[in-house]
């Protein structure tokens, strides 16, 4: 059990590297473009500067909820599962 959940977070880190490589692909763009900030642009930039306190406390409720979680009678693959689900 303790091989499935260390191979399931790493598959979980993976996933997430791969999608944020794929996302940052240099564009060719001419400089008067450049100069010019879209809607999109300034809300990726918003959210590049959001996501570490979106994480910290999504990390600390996956904590809380886990710290009781783990109390409950069920075997480990449905209460890593709950904890993978609700997370």
């Amino acid at each position: 059990m303790r091989a499935f959940e260390a191979l399931s977070g790493w598959l979980w880190v993976v996933a997430i590297l791969g999608f944020a490589a794929g996302s940052e692909k240099p564009k060719k763009v001419k400089r008067e473009a450049r100069l010019e900030s879209t809607a999109l642009d300034r809300v990726g930039a918003y959210l590049s500067e959001a996501v570490l306190p979106v994480y910290v406390l999504h990390q600390t409720i996956i904590v809380l909820l886990a710290f009781y979680v783990v109390e409950w009678p069920l075997n480990a693959l449905l209460k890593h599962l709950t904890i993978c689900i609700a997370s």
